[in-house]
């Protein structure tokens, strides 16, 4: 456990050292831990909510605790983007059929932001940066929404995992994923 803590340790040392996040409350271990994605100048976009199914299940990874995560089997997602100026909050319900399995809620702070989210969520959406792009541009794509907010959105998750992406992968290698 010692040596996935060292990793959890160097990742969130490197995001809050570059400044993508911002810690808010410590803890003592970074996955309970709070923090808040720091995303910079104005969120300007509109607000968005969707229901879409997805042709071939994909898998999401949660994270539980320290070394052990849970498989979520996906077909249908529910996407929220709220935008207020100062932060926006995007929250994605992962649904098998009419069922809800999980979700999540990532906030950006752009101005600032009195919420805040866990050090495991962090890391959800770290590992699962394809699939949140991959809903995030379904829903563009259906919205039929030009270039902006969601495409700034992407680019600096996929940013922040950059910086991060060999100690991420250490660390995905080193969980014991449950299915659900």
């Amino acid at each position: 456990m010692s040596a996935i803590l060292e990793v959890v340790n160097k990742i969130f040392n490197e995001l809050v050292s570059s400044n993508a996040l911002v810690k808010l409350r410590e803890r003592g271990n970074p996955l309970i831990s709070e923090y808040v994605f720091k995303y910079g100048g104005k969120c300007l976009g509109s607000n968005l909510e969707d229901d879409f199914s997805i042709e071939r299940e994909v898998t999401w990874y949660q994270v539980l605790t320290l070394g052990i995560g849970v498989k979520l089997s996906v077909n249908r997602v529910r996407l929220s983007l709220n935008v207020n100026g100062a932060s926006a909050k995007l929250t994605i319900e992962f649904m098998g059929g009419d069922r809800a399995k999980s979700s999540e809620e990532f906030v950006f702070s752009c101005d600032g932001s009195a919420d805040s989210i866990y050090g495991k969520t962090v890391v959800d959406a770290l590992i699962n940066i394809d699939l949140i792009s991959r809903f995030l541009n379904t829903v563009k794509d259906r919205k039929k929404l030009g270039e902006g907010f969601i495409d700034d959105l992407v680019r600096f998750l996929m940013g922040a995992r950059s910086r991060v992406d060999q100690d991420l992968r250490r660390l995905f290698s080193m969980y014991q994923w449950l299915d659900e």
